[in-house]
């Protein structure tokens, strides 16, 4: 965290496919990420522990929410499996000196579709549609500097620019 400003708010943002704007709903959640795990148990371990394996990942579903299913969804689809989608977002800070600014948030992800929801019908409201991918590649940064990167088909794991995976990789 920086010690120049707090973090407030996502203040807009937009999402993107290969450059088009795609009219996604108000609200968006970011995928969540687990780490396979394997139970620690035996000689000089109290209990069980459910250890992390850095690097090995559970499958990451991601639904991307839409308020009508229309050409952007179908857009998505129709890209099968290779979807990429860019957020693209100005985050609100408070200055510690007074005052707000405003950063850039941009979150890249890429996968595979695995499936859409049409949604509903009602007169008067949205269809609350969506397209669900298998998520394989995901980058989110704020300003210039990379918070995260994953990237499941080349082995890719950093955290604030530092590669997690560096110790293993030169072992292997």
């Amino acid at each position: 965290m920086s010690s120049l400003y707090i973090p407030d708010k996502v203040a807009k943002f937009n999402a993107y496919s290969n450059g088009i704007k795609l009219g996604v709903t108000g609200k968006v959640d970011t995928p969540e990420f687990k780490m396979k795990t394997s139970t620690m148990s035996g000689a000089g371990v109290g209990g069980e522990i459910d250890s992390p394996t850095p690097g090995q990942w559970e499958s990451t579903e991601h639904e991307i929410p839409f308020a009508l299913f229309d050409n952007d969804v179908a857009y998505l689809l129709q890209q099968g499996m290779n979807v990429n989608i860019t957020y693209r977002g100005a985050m609100q800070v408070a200055l510690r000196s007074g005052g707000y600014a405003m950063r850039q948030l941009r979150i890249v992800e890429g996968g595979m579709v695995k499936g859409f929801k049409g949604g509903s019908l009602e007169a008067g409201s949205q269809m609350e549609a969506s397209v669900t991918i298998e998520v394989v590649r995901y980058k989110m940064e704020c300003g210039a500097e990379e918070l995260i990167a994953v990237d499941k088909l080349n082995d890719v794991y950093r955290v604030n620019g530092n590669d997690m995976l560096a110790a293993i990789n030169l072992m292997t």
